[in-house]
């Protein structure tokens, strides 16, 4: 009885060392899964999130930098509609011609005015003096002289709206406008505080030439060709084009 008992003692020992060292193993085996799990998963997210996140930021930056090329795209393309007009060969060759034809009936260095002839709108070789009261200076009233204000069309001012009735016709309509990008050839500006009137016959992006009388603001003499920058053509423009 002794012997039996004492063999049961050592196989129930037994058992529970066995059963604790599988115990132990299992509880070893799910630490370390579970440390691996978590590691993975750490990086796996960390992966992520830096894979998702790189892609948002350039994806920004590529819309940011999309969007600002549309906007200067926009930009060149209103700055090139603005600076570019065309012209008709056809009117461009009428144009010269009828300046051509306007500089002979009225040539550079004589006077707009009857001082001599008493005949209005003529030329003379007697120059005005305004500032002794000696003015003989022609009148031409039409309805761009109207738009400057003017009730009779006098010096500068009759003169441009003179030769812009040569070239338009006196019926043509009148618009007043302020974009020196706008300005064609033909058209007049009114510059100097308001205080002269010159007659487009050429135009670029940097200076106008122009015809005009009494540049001098005493003689009503005549001149051609005389080339004003942008800088100097402050003011506002009229225009016969429609």
């Amino acid at each position: 009885m002794r012997g039996i008992n004492r063999k049961l003692a050592i196989t129930i020992v037994a058992l529970s060392v066995t059963g604790i060292m599988i115990s132990m193993g299992v509880i070893y085996s799910y630490a370390t899964v579970t440390s691996g799990y978590t590691v993975e998963n750490t990086v796996v997210e960390n992966t992520v999130t830096e894979n998702v996140a790189m892609p948002n930021y350039q994806e920004k930056n590529k819309e940011s930098s999309n969007n600002n090329n549309n906007k200067t795209t926009k930009k060149n393309q209103t700055v090139k509609q603005t600076t570019k007009i065309e012209y008709s060969k056809t009117w461009v060759k009428e144009f010269n011609n009828k300046v051509a034809e306007l500089q002979q009936k009225y040539p550079k260095g004589y006077y707009w005015n009857h001082a001599e002839n008493g005949k209005n709108s003529g030329v003379t070789t007697t120059p005005c003096d305004h500032k002794n009261g000696k003015c003989y200076c022609n009148v031409y009233d039409s309805k761009s002289t109207k738009a400057c204000g003017f009730k009779v069309g006098r010096q500068c001012a009759g003169f441009a709206s003179m030769l812009s009735d040569e070239v338009f016709g006196k019926d043509a309509p009148v618009r007043i406008f302020y974009n020196y990008d706008e300005i064609r050839v033909g058209d007049q500006a009114r510059i100097n505080n308001n205080s002269h009137t010159v007659f487009i016959i050429e135009k670029t992006d940097d200076y106008v030439v122009v015809a005009e009388c009494n540049a001098d603001y005493k003689t009503c003499v005549i001149n051609w060709g005389r080339k004003i920058p942008r800088s100097g053509l402050k003011g506002f423009y009229i225009t016969r084009w429609q």
